[in-house]
């Protein structure tokens, strides 16, 4: 069973790049090339908070057939400094992109995609795909807000967190979360 908490974060600073999909004009990789090139992009990263990382999902959506979706592969920094001297901005290689989500709270929902209950809020087609997951994870986190009496945040931002490994028992020697997803909450 999902055990959601909620976490207060301040102004999170990102470092990676990212793919544009949908829209008139989509660019930049795919999802599946930002994952496959990810050693490549962490290296470049400067300042990082730590080994964690991120797939962050800003939805542009509107009625027209401009509707936008990116996905941006980071990794949360320190800051934007270079050397941590303020005003000297760092250098970033050139394929590098910046991210920066303002401070609110977050309903935390570790996910791991081999728990039955997780496999349960899918139709029966899609429980072994991950990737078809996921939303049905976010939307089952936003029904939680809902029952629970929160309201999810107007940001169209969701986050895939990689590496906090929480909310599962590990005391039978089993794993953490495959991952944490993030949904922001008034």
């Amino acid at each position: 069973m999902l055990k959601p908490y909620i976490v207060e974060k301040g102004v999170m600073r990102f470092v990676g790049r990212s793919a544009k999909m949908g829209g008139t004009k989509p660019t930049g990789e795919d999802i599946g090339s930002l994952f496959q090139n990810r050693s490549e992009i962490f290296e470049k990263v400067p300042n990082p908070v730590d080994d964690k990382f991120y797939g962050i999902t800003i939805n542009f959506c509107n009625s027209s057939k401009d509707s936008r979706q990116d996905y941006w592969l980071c990794k949360e920094v320190t800051c934007f400094w270079s050397g941590g001297e303020t005003g000297k901005i760092e250098r970033l290689k050139t394929d590098m992109e910046t991210l920066v989500l303002p401070a609110t709270r977050w309903l935390y929902i570790p996910t791991r995609y081999d728990d039955p209950f997780v496999r349960s809020l899918s139709p029966e087609e899609f429980k072994g795909d991950p990737s078809y997951l996921t939303p049905y994870v976010y939307g089952w986190g936003c029904l939680w807000l809902k029952e629970n009496g929160y309201e999810r945040q107007d940001y169209p931002i969701e986050l895939e967190i990689y590496g906090l490994q929480d909310g599962y028992e590990k005391d039978n020697g089993g794993p953490g979360a495959d991952l944490t997803l993030a949904i922001p909450l008034v």
